[in-house]
Protein backbone atom coordinates (compact mmCIF):
# COMPACT_ATOMS: atom_id res chain seq x y z
CA UNK A 1 0.00 0.00 0.00
CA UNK A 2 1.53 3.31 -1.10
CA UNK A 3 2.00 5.93 1.61
CA UNK A 4 1.82 9.69 1.25
CA UNK A 5 5.14 11.53 1.62
CA UNK A 6 6.30 15.14 1.59
CA UNK A 7 9.16 16.80 -0.23
CA UNK A 8 10.19 20.44 -0.10
CA UNK A 9 11.51 22.14 -3.22
CA UNK A 10 12.10 25.88 -3.83
CA UNK A 11 8.55 26.31 -5.17
CA UNK A 12 6.86 24.78 -2.13
CA UNK A 13 5.96 21.47 -0.52
CA UNK A 14 4.89 18.47 -2.64
CA UNK A 15 2.80 15.52 -1.55
CA UNK A 16 3.86 12.32 -3.30
CA UNK A 17 3.60 8.56 -2.87
CA UNK A 18 6.04 6.02 -1.45
CA UNK A 19 5.62 2.49 -2.81
CA UNK A 20 8.33 0.33 -1.28
CA UNK A 21 11.62 1.92 -2.34
CA UNK A 22 9.90 3.87 -5.10
CA UNK A 23 8.86 7.52 -4.73
CA UNK A 24 6.43 9.12 -7.19
CA UNK A 25 5.66 12.83 -7.58
CA UNK A 26 3.23 13.97 -10.27
CA UNK A 27 1.80 17.23 -11.58
CA UNK A 28 4.82 19.40 -10.70
CA UNK A 29 4.69 22.76 -12.52
CA UNK A 30 7.95 23.57 -14.29
CA UNK A 31 6.61 26.82 -15.81
CA UNK A 32 3.78 29.29 -15.26
CA UNK A 33 0.38 28.38 -16.74
CA UNK A 34 0.51 29.54 -20.40
CA UNK A 35 -2.85 31.27 -20.30
CA UNK A 36 -4.13 34.80 -20.81
CA UNK A 37 -1.24 37.15 -21.58
CA UNK A 38 1.17 34.17 -21.45
CA UNK A 39 -0.61 32.30 -24.26
CA UNK A 40 1.63 32.09 -27.36
CA UNK A 41 4.64 33.12 -25.30
CA UNK A 42 7.78 31.20 -24.31
CA UNK A 43 7.28 29.46 -20.96
CA UNK A 44 7.60 31.79 -17.95
CA UNK A 45 9.10 31.07 -14.52
CA UNK A 46 7.26 28.39 -12.52
CA UNK A 47 4.87 29.40 -9.75
CA UNK A 48 5.40 29.10 -6.01
CA UNK A 49 2.63 27.95 -3.72
CA UNK A 50 1.70 28.11 -0.07
CA UNK A 51 0.77 25.03 1.85
CA UNK A 52 1.04 21.62 0.19
CA UNK A 53 0.54 20.69 -3.48
CA UNK A 54 -0.99 17.32 -4.38
CA UNK A 55 1.48 15.33 -6.44
CA UNK A 56 -0.28 11.99 -6.19
CA UNK A 57 -2.28 12.29 -9.43
CA UNK A 58 -1.42 13.42 -12.94
CA UNK A 59 -2.10 16.94 -14.03
CA UNK A 60 -4.22 17.57 -17.14
CA UNK A 61 -2.90 16.75 -20.59
CA UNK A 62 -2.44 19.54 -23.14
CA UNK A 63 -5.54 20.51 -25.10
CA UNK A 64 -5.89 18.40 -28.25
CA UNK A 65 -8.56 17.20 -30.65
CA UNK A 66 -9.96 13.67 -30.61
CA UNK A 67 -7.88 11.69 -33.07
CA UNK A 68 -8.19 8.20 -34.59
CA UNK A 69 -5.82 5.42 -33.57
CA UNK A 70 -4.14 5.73 -36.97
CA UNK A 71 -2.71 9.08 -35.82
CA UNK A 72 -1.79 8.14 -32.26
CA UNK A 73 -1.85 4.54 -30.95
CA UNK A 74 -4.30 3.90 -28.15
CA UNK A 75 -1.46 2.93 -25.82
CA UNK A 76 -0.03 6.47 -26.13
CA UNK A 77 -3.27 8.32 -25.30
CA UNK A 78 -3.15 10.34 -22.06
CA UNK A 79 -5.14 9.14 -19.06
CA UNK A 80 -8.68 10.49 -19.65
CA UNK A 81 -9.26 10.85 -15.90
CA UNK A 82 -6.60 13.58 -15.83
CA UNK A 83 -8.59 15.71 -18.27
CA UNK A 84 -7.15 18.36 -20.59
CA UNK A 85 -6.30 22.00 -20.02
CA UNK A 86 -4.34 24.90 -21.42
CA UNK A 87 -2.71 24.95 -17.98
CA UNK A 88 -0.64 21.83 -18.62
CA UNK A 89 3.06 22.58 -18.14
CA UNK A 90 3.83 19.96 -15.54
CA UNK A 91 6.15 17.00 -15.14
CA UNK A 92 6.18 13.73 -13.20
CA UNK A 93 9.04 11.99 -11.37
CA UNK A 94 9.67 8.36 -10.45
CA UNK A 95 12.74 7.68 -8.32
CA UNK A 96 14.20 5.00 -6.08
CA UNK A 97 16.97 7.31 -4.91
CA UNK A 98 17.25 9.61 -1.93
CA UNK A 99 18.60 13.14 -2.13
CA UNK A 100 22.31 12.94 -2.97
CA UNK A 101 22.12 9.51 -4.64
CA UNK A 102 23.26 11.06 -7.96
CA UNK A 103 21.41 8.56 -10.16
CA UNK A 104 21.29 9.04 -13.93
CA UNK A 105 18.20 10.90 -15.15
CA UNK A 106 15.98 10.08 -18.13
CA UNK A 107 13.61 12.81 -19.31
CA UNK A 108 10.81 11.48 -21.54
CA UNK A 109 9.10 13.50 -24.31
CA UNK A 110 5.99 11.88 -25.82
CA UNK A 111 5.10 11.64 -29.49
CA UNK A 112 1.82 12.32 -31.27
CA UNK A 113 2.60 14.44 -34.32
CA UNK A 114 2.83 17.65 -32.20
CA UNK A 115 -0.97 17.57 -32.02
CA UNK A 116 -1.73 14.76 -29.55
CA UNK A 117 -0.34 12.96 -26.52
CA UNK A 118 0.41 13.50 -22.86
CA UNK A 119 2.75 12.34 -20.12
CA UNK A 120 -0.02 10.50 -18.25
CA UNK A 121 -0.34 7.67 -20.81
CA UNK A 122 0.14 4.38 -18.91
CA UNK A 123 2.80 3.26 -21.40
CA UNK A 124 5.03 6.09 -20.12
CA UNK A 125 4.91 4.92 -16.51
CA UNK A 126 8.41 5.35 -15.07
CA UNK A 127 8.35 2.81 -12.25
CA UNK A 128 10.35 0.11 -14.06
CA UNK A 129 13.04 2.55 -15.18
CA UNK A 130 13.33 3.84 -11.62
CA UNK A 131 13.63 0.31 -10.22
CA UNK A 132 16.42 -0.36 -12.73
CA UNK A 133 18.37 2.55 -11.27
CA UNK A 134 17.54 5.82 -13.05
CA UNK A 135 15.31 8.75 -12.15
CA UNK A 136 12.53 8.97 -14.74
CA UNK A 137 10.86 12.27 -15.59
CA UNK A 138 7.94 12.61 -18.03
CA UNK A 139 7.06 16.03 -19.40
CA UNK A 140 3.92 17.72 -20.78
CA UNK A 141 4.35 20.31 -23.54
CA UNK A 142 1.89 22.39 -25.56
CA UNK A 143 0.44 20.89 -28.73
CA UNK A 144 -1.23 21.97 -31.97
CA UNK A 145 -1.88 25.72 -32.29
CA UNK A 146 -1.18 26.25 -28.58
CA UNK A 147 2.35 24.96 -29.04
CA UNK A 148 3.26 25.64 -32.65
CA UNK A 149 1.16 28.46 -34.13
CA UNK A 150 3.48 30.41 -36.44
CA UNK A 151 1.59 33.28 -38.09
CA UNK A 152 1.99 36.91 -39.08
CA UNK A 153 -0.13 38.22 -36.19
CA UNK A 154 2.20 36.68 -33.58
CA UNK A 155 5.43 37.15 -35.51
CA UNK A 156 4.95 40.93 -35.65
CA UNK A 157 5.51 41.18 -31.90
CA UNK A 158 8.67 39.03 -31.85
CA UNK A 159 12.09 40.75 -32.01
CA UNK A 160 13.34 38.20 -34.54
CA UNK A 161 10.09 38.25 -36.52
CA UNK A 162 9.36 34.55 -35.94
CA UNK A 163 6.63 33.02 -33.79
CA UNK A 164 5.92 29.38 -32.96
CA UNK A 165 8.10 26.74 -31.27
CA UNK A 166 6.34 27.23 -27.92
CA UNK A 167 6.04 23.47 -27.40
CA UNK A 168 9.74 23.04 -28.14
CA UNK A 169 10.60 25.79 -25.65
CA UNK A 170 8.41 24.04 -23.06
CA UNK A 171 10.67 20.98 -23.22
CA UNK A 172 13.75 23.20 -22.88
CA UNK A 173 12.20 24.86 -19.82
CA UNK A 174 11.42 21.44 -18.32
CA UNK A 175 15.05 20.40 -18.81
CA UNK A 176 16.24 23.55 -17.06
CA UNK A 177 13.87 22.78 -14.17
CA UNK A 178 15.22 19.22 -13.99
CA UNK A 179 18.82 20.41 -13.99
CA UNK A 180 18.06 22.84 -11.14
CA UNK A 181 15.91 20.52 -8.99
CA UNK A 182 16.50 16.84 -9.74
CA UNK A 183 19.23 16.38 -7.10
CA UNK A 184 16.52 16.65 -4.45
CA UNK A 185 14.91 13.55 -6.01
CA UNK A 186 18.11 11.50 -6.10
CA UNK A 187 19.13 12.45 -9.64
CA UNK A 188 22.42 13.67 -11.03
CA UNK A 189 21.89 16.96 -12.93
CA UNK A 190 25.10 16.33 -14.87
CA UNK A 191 23.96 12.98 -16.30
CA UNK A 192 20.70 13.65 -18.14
CA UNK A 193 19.41 11.56 -21.04
CA UNK A 194 16.73 13.21 -23.15
CA UNK A 195 14.47 10.52 -24.60
CA UNK A 196 11.47 10.57 -26.90
CA UNK A 197 9.53 8.77 -29.58
CA UNK A 198 8.30 10.13 -32.92
CA UNK A 199 7.48 13.84 -32.58
CA UNK A 200 8.96 13.77 -29.07
CA UNK A 201 12.17 12.31 -30.49
CA UNK A 202 12.32 15.15 -33.01
CA UNK A 203 12.13 17.75 -30.25
CA UNK A 204 14.76 15.88 -28.26
CA UNK A 205 17.23 15.71 -31.12
CA UNK A 206 16.72 19.39 -31.97
CA UNK A 207 17.68 20.22 -28.40
CA UNK A 208 20.89 18.16 -28.64
CA UNK A 209 22.14 20.32 -31.54
CA UNK A 210 20.90 23.69 -30.24
CA UNK A 211 23.58 26.23 -29.24
CA UNK A 212 21.16 27.58 -26.59
CA UNK A 213 20.94 24.15 -24.95
CA UNK A 214 24.60 23.16 -24.72
CA UNK A 215 25.25 21.28 -21.50
CA UNK A 216 21.60 20.55 -20.73
CA UNK A 217 21.79 16.89 -21.84
CA UNK A 218 24.63 14.40 -22.05
CA UNK A 219 22.87 11.60 -23.94
CA UNK A 220 19.83 11.10 -26.15
CA UNK A 221 17.48 8.18 -26.82
CA UNK A 222 15.79 8.89 -30.16
CA UNK A 223 13.00 6.48 -31.15
CA UNK A 224 11.34 6.28 -34.56
CA UNK A 225 12.01 9.68 -36.05
CA UNK A 226 14.16 10.28 -39.12
CA UNK A 227 15.07 13.87 -38.37
CA UNK A 228 17.73 14.24 -41.06
CA UNK A 229 15.34 12.89 -43.69
CA UNK A 230 12.29 14.98 -42.86
CA UNK A 231 13.79 18.37 -42.05
CA UNK A 232 11.82 21.41 -40.90
CA UNK A 233 10.28 24.41 -42.65
CA UNK A 234 11.60 27.88 -42.04
CA UNK A 235 9.47 30.21 -39.93
CA UNK A 236 8.68 32.27 -43.04
CA UNK A 237 7.52 29.23 -45.03
CA UNK A 238 5.34 27.96 -42.22
CA UNK A 239 3.92 31.43 -41.51
CA UNK A 240 2.74 31.75 -45.11
CA UNK A 241 1.09 28.31 -44.94
CA UNK A 242 -0.68 28.94 -41.65
CA UNK A 243 -1.78 32.46 -42.59
CA UNK A 244 -3.92 30.96 -45.35
CA UNK A 245 -6.07 29.30 -42.68
CA UNK A 246 -6.52 32.44 -40.57
CA UNK A 247 -8.50 35.70 -41.00
CA UNK A 248 -6.47 38.47 -42.63
CA UNK A 249 -7.25 41.01 -39.89
CA UNK A 250 -6.22 38.69 -37.06
CA UNK A 251 -4.14 40.23 -34.26
CA UNK A 252 -2.12 38.75 -31.41
CA UNK A 253 -4.59 40.22 -28.90
CA UNK A 254 -7.47 38.53 -30.72
CA UNK A 255 -5.66 35.19 -30.62
CA UNK A 256 -5.04 35.52 -26.88
CA UNK A 257 -8.69 36.37 -26.24
CA UNK A 258 -10.10 33.43 -28.23
CA UNK A 259 -11.73 30.56 -26.40
CA UNK A 260 -9.91 27.26 -26.30
CA UNK A 261 -12.67 25.75 -28.45
CA UNK A 262 -12.03 28.37 -31.13
CA UNK A 263 -8.32 27.55 -31.14
CA UNK A 264 -9.00 23.82 -31.24
CA UNK A 265 -11.19 24.48 -34.29
CA UNK A 266 -8.21 26.19 -35.94
CA UNK A 267 -6.14 23.17 -34.98
CA UNK A 268 -8.56 20.85 -36.74
CA UNK A 269 -8.56 22.96 -39.92
CA UNK A 270 -4.78 22.94 -40.18
CA UNK A 271 -3.11 19.59 -39.53
CA UNK A 272 0.51 20.50 -40.26
CA UNK A 273 1.69 21.77 -36.88
CA UNK A 274 5.46 21.62 -36.63
CA UNK A 275 8.52 23.22 -35.08
CA UNK A 276 10.20 25.70 -37.42
CA UNK A 277 13.71 26.93 -38.10
CA UNK A 278 13.40 30.38 -36.55
CA UNK A 279 17.06 31.42 -36.61
CA UNK A 280 17.14 31.85 -32.83
CA UNK A 281 15.87 28.94 -30.74
CA UNK A 282 16.10 26.47 -33.64
CA UNK A 283 18.76 28.08 -35.83
CA UNK A 284 19.18 25.16 -38.20
CA UNK A 285 17.87 21.75 -39.23
CA UNK A 286 19.48 18.70 -37.66
CA UNK A 287 20.90 17.70 -41.05
CA UNK A 288 22.64 21.06 -41.47
CA UNK A 289 23.83 21.08 -37.85
CA UNK A 290 25.51 17.69 -38.31
CA UNK A 291 26.91 18.76 -41.67
CA UNK A 292 28.46 21.92 -40.20
CA UNK A 293 29.91 20.04 -37.20
CA UNK A 294 31.35 21.62 -34.10
CA UNK A 295 28.64 20.13 -31.90
CA UNK A 296 29.10 19.08 -28.27
CA UNK A 297 29.39 15.29 -27.91
CA UNK A 298 26.03 13.78 -26.94
CA UNK A 299 25.93 9.98 -27.02
CA UNK A 300 22.90 8.67 -28.89
CA UNK A 301 20.92 5.43 -28.90
CA UNK A 302 18.52 5.52 -31.83
CA UNK A 303 16.50 3.26 -34.10
CA UNK A 304 13.22 2.22 -35.64
CA UNK A 305 10.57 -0.47 -35.92
CA UNK A 306 9.47 -2.00 -39.20
CA UNK A 307 6.18 -0.11 -39.03
CA UNK A 308 8.07 3.19 -39.33
CA UNK A 309 8.52 2.66 -43.07
CA UNK A 310 5.95 5.37 -43.84
CA UNK A 311 8.43 7.87 -42.41
CA UNK A 312 11.15 6.79 -44.83
CA UNK A 313 8.86 7.32 -47.81
CA UNK A 314 10.37 4.38 -49.65
CA UNK A 315 9.43 1.74 -52.16
CA UNK A 316 8.74 -0.92 -49.55
CA UNK A 317 6.22 1.27 -47.73
CA UNK A 318 4.24 1.81 -50.93
CA UNK A 319 4.56 -1.61 -52.50
CA UNK A 320 4.66 -4.13 -49.65
CA UNK A 321 0.98 -5.05 -50.07
CA UNK A 322 1.04 -5.61 -53.85
CA UNK A 323 -0.19 -9.24 -54.18
CA UNK A 324 1.90 -10.18 -57.21
CA UNK A 325 4.26 -8.76 -59.82
CA UNK A 326 6.47 -9.92 -62.61
CA UNK A 327 10.21 -9.87 -62.29
CA UNK A 328 10.39 -6.90 -64.65
CA UNK A 329 7.82 -4.90 -62.68
CA UNK A 330 9.85 -5.45 -59.53
CA UNK A 331 13.05 -4.38 -61.28
CA UNK A 332 11.47 -1.25 -62.77
CA UNK A 333 9.99 -0.12 -59.47
CA UNK A 334 13.15 -0.78 -57.47
CA UNK A 335 15.30 1.12 -59.93
CA UNK A 336 12.88 4.03 -59.99
CA UNK A 337 12.62 4.49 -56.24
CA UNK A 338 16.04 4.88 -54.67
CA UNK A 339 17.56 8.16 -55.78
CA UNK A 340 19.76 6.68 -58.49
CA UNK A 341 21.37 4.03 -56.30
CA UNK A 342 23.38 1.49 -58.32
CA UNK A 343 21.02 -1.07 -59.81
CA UNK A 344 23.43 -3.97 -59.65
CA UNK A 345 23.87 -3.82 -55.87
CA UNK A 346 20.11 -3.59 -55.33
CA UNK A 347 19.13 -6.44 -57.59
CA UNK A 348 21.92 -8.64 -56.25
CA UNK A 349 20.77 -8.10 -52.69
CA UNK A 350 16.99 -8.27 -53.25
CA UNK A 351 15.71 -11.16 -55.29
CA UNK A 352 12.78 -10.32 -57.59
CA UNK A 353 11.75 -13.98 -57.33
CA UNK A 354 10.72 -13.63 -53.66
CA UNK A 355 9.27 -10.14 -53.61
CA UNK A 356 7.62 -10.37 -50.17
CA UNK A 357 10.88 -11.19 -48.44
CA UNK A 358 12.66 -8.63 -50.57
CA UNK A 359 10.10 -5.91 -49.74
CA UNK A 360 10.62 -6.52 -46.02
CA UNK A 361 14.39 -6.38 -46.38
CA UNK A 362 14.14 -3.23 -48.50
CA UNK A 363 11.96 -1.63 -45.85
CA UNK A 364 14.50 -2.39 -43.15
CA UNK A 365 17.56 -1.44 -45.14
CA UNK A 366 16.26 1.82 -46.54
CA UNK A 367 15.39 2.99 -43.05
CA UNK A 368 18.71 1.82 -41.67
CA UNK A 369 20.44 3.62 -44.54
CA UNK A 370 18.97 6.84 -43.17
CA UNK A 371 20.13 6.00 -39.66
CA UNK A 372 23.52 5.02 -41.11
CA UNK A 373 23.77 8.44 -42.69
CA UNK A 374 22.90 10.13 -39.42
CA UNK A 375 25.41 8.08 -37.41
CA UNK A 376 28.12 8.74 -39.97
CA UNK A 377 27.43 12.50 -40.03
CA UNK A 378 27.36 12.63 -36.22
CA UNK A 379 30.73 10.89 -36.07
CA UNK A 380 32.34 13.20 -38.61
CA UNK A 381 30.89 16.28 -36.93
CA UNK A 382 32.11 15.28 -33.47
CA UNK A 383 28.57 14.94 -32.11
CA UNK A 384 29.33 11.75 -30.19
CA UNK A 385 28.97 7.99 -30.39
CA UNK A 386 25.85 6.39 -31.87
CA UNK A 387 24.21 3.00 -31.30
CA UNK A 388 21.56 1.87 -33.80
CA UNK A 389 18.73 -0.66 -33.46
CA UNK A 390 15.90 -2.04 -35.59
CA UNK A 391 12.91 -4.05 -34.33
CA UNK A 392 10.38 -6.18 -36.18
CA UNK A 393 8.80 -7.44 -32.93
CA UNK A 394 5.05 -7.08 -32.42
CA UNK A 395 3.59 -5.97 -29.12
CA UNK A 396 2.31 -8.97 -27.10
CA UNK A 397 -1.45 -9.21 -27.49
CA UNK A 398 -1.37 -7.18 -30.70
CA UNK A 399 0.62 -9.57 -32.87
CA UNK A 400 -1.71 -9.04 -35.83
CA UNK A 401 -0.61 -5.41 -36.12
CA UNK A 402 3.08 -6.22 -36.45
CA UNK A 403 5.76 -3.82 -35.22
CA UNK A 404 3.63 -0.68 -35.56
CA UNK A 405 4.92 2.84 -34.90
CA UNK A 406 5.35 2.96 -31.11
CA UNK A 407 5.15 -0.79 -30.49
CA UNK A 408 8.61 -0.85 -28.90
CA UNK A 409 7.92 1.82 -26.25
CA UNK A 410 6.61 -0.59 -23.56
CA UNK A 411 9.68 -2.81 -23.77
CA UNK A 412 12.25 -0.01 -23.67
CA UNK A 413 10.52 1.62 -20.66
CA UNK A 414 10.16 -1.73 -18.88
CA UNK A 415 6.37 -1.78 -19.11
CA UNK A 416 6.32 -5.00 -21.12
CA UNK A 417 6.37 -7.81 -18.59
CA UNK A 418 8.64 -10.29 -20.35
CA UNK A 419 12.25 -11.06 -21.17
CA UNK A 420 12.44 -8.32 -23.78
CA UNK A 421 11.11 -5.65 -21.42
CA UNK A 422 13.64 -6.58 -18.76
CA UNK A 423 16.52 -6.65 -21.22
CA UNK A 424 15.79 -3.41 -23.08
CA UNK A 425 14.93 -1.39 -19.98
CA UNK A 426 18.21 -2.51 -18.43
CA UNK A 427 20.01 -1.55 -21.63
CA UNK A 428 18.43 1.95 -21.62
CA UNK A 429 19.29 2.59 -17.97
CA UNK A 430 22.83 1.32 -18.57
CA UNK A 431 23.14 3.74 -21.49
CA UNK A 432 21.81 6.61 -19.36
CA UNK A 433 24.31 5.87 -16.61
CA UNK A 434 27.49 4.98 -18.50
CA UNK A 435 26.99 6.28 -22.04
CA UNK A 436 26.98 2.76 -23.49
CA UNK A 437 24.02 0.33 -23.80
CA UNK A 438 26.26 -2.72 -23.41
CA UNK A 439 25.06 -4.94 -20.56
CA UNK A 440 26.03 -8.29 -19.07
CA UNK A 441 23.10 -9.85 -20.94
CA UNK A 442 24.19 -8.31 -24.25
CA UNK A 443 27.84 -7.19 -24.14
CA UNK A 444 28.39 -7.33 -27.91
CA UNK A 445 26.77 -4.04 -28.90
CA UNK A 446 29.49 -1.78 -30.36
CA UNK A 447 28.90 1.81 -31.26
CA UNK A 448 28.61 2.68 -34.94
CA UNK A 449 32.05 4.29 -35.16
CA UNK A 450 33.71 1.07 -33.96
CA UNK A 451 31.62 -1.39 -36.01
CA UNK A 452 29.10 0.12 -38.46
CA UNK A 453 25.88 -1.82 -38.03
CA UNK A 454 22.75 -2.13 -35.89
CA UNK A 455 21.15 -4.31 -33.25
CA UNK A 456 18.28 -6.24 -34.81
CA UNK A 457 15.45 -7.41 -32.56
CA UNK A 458 13.35 -10.17 -34.09
CA UNK A 459 11.91 -13.59 -33.40
CA UNK A 460 13.51 -16.90 -34.28
CA UNK A 461 10.49 -19.16 -34.05
CA UNK A 462 9.18 -18.71 -30.52
CA UNK A 463 12.47 -17.28 -29.25
CA UNK A 464 13.67 -13.73 -28.92
CA UNK A 465 16.59 -13.00 -31.22
CA UNK A 466 19.04 -10.15 -30.75
CA UNK A 467 21.79 -9.99 -33.36
CA UNK A 468 24.25 -7.20 -34.02
CA UNK A 469 24.41 -6.88 -37.79
CA UNK A 470 27.82 -5.36 -38.21
CA UNK A 471 28.55 -6.54 -41.74
CA UNK A 472 27.46 -4.86 -44.94
CA UNK A 473 28.98 -7.18 -47.52
CA UNK A 474 26.90 -5.88 -50.39
CA UNK A 475 27.33 -2.23 -49.42
CA UNK A 476 23.56 -1.80 -49.29
CA UNK A 477 23.25 0.27 -46.09
CA UNK A 478 26.21 2.38 -47.12
CA UNK A 479 24.70 2.71 -50.59
CA UNK A 480 21.39 4.01 -49.27
CA UNK A 481 23.22 6.50 -47.06
CA UNK A 482 25.34 7.75 -49.97
CA UNK A 483 22.33 8.01 -52.29
CA UNK A 484 20.32 9.98 -49.74
CA UNK A 485 23.24 12.31 -49.02
CA UNK A 486 23.65 12.91 -52.75
CA UNK A 487 19.95 13.73 -53.07
CA UNK A 488 20.09 16.24 -50.20
CA UNK A 489 23.25 17.87 -51.57
CA UNK A 490 21.64 18.63 -54.95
Amino acid sequence: MAERIRKSIPQGTLIGLQDGTLQIFKNIPYAAPPVGALRFRPPAAPPHWDGERDGTVFGPAPLQPDLPAAVIPELALPDPSAGQSEDCLTLNIWTAGQEGAALPVIVWVYGGGWIAGGSSAPVYDGAAVARHGAVFVSVNYRLGPFGFLCCSALSKEEPDGASGNYGYLDVVAALRWVKANIAAFGGNPEIITLAGQSAGAALAELITVSPECRGLVQRAFIMSYLQIHRGLPSAGEEMRREDRHLPEDLTADTLRSMSTDQLLAIGRRYAGWTPVVDGTHIPNTVFDAYKEGGLPPVGMLTGAVSGDAFMAGGFAAREANVPSRTKQEFIDKVLGSFHGMASRSLLTAYSPEDWKTSASALQRDQMMGLYYLEARMRGKGGAGKTWLYFSSLALPGLEGRGAFHGADIPAWLGNQDDELGELLCGMLVRFAGTGSPQTEDFPDYPDFLDVPGFLELSEDGAYLSLVYRGTDADGIWQGFADAILMQYSN
